[in-house]
């Protein structure tokens, strides 16, 4: 497999952190009890994405 490049770019406010590639979003955010919005993944979810993911 030959070198793979990605541009990424995240904002944060309060609890909640939006992640940008190409044209997608991710949006991690915690439950309102907690101190967010409930607008997106909680960070364990994210996480958990990140383990399925191969790295080359």
């Amino acid at each position: 497999m030959g070198k793979m490049t990605e541009e990424i770019s995240t904002t944060s406010k309060g609890m909640q952190t939006i992640g940008t590639s190409k044209n997608h979003q991710v949006i991690i955010d915690e439950p309102q009890q907690m101190g967010g919005q409930d607008e997106g993944a909680n960070l364990l979810v994210s996480l958990a994405g990140c383990e399925m993911c191969p790295i080359g």
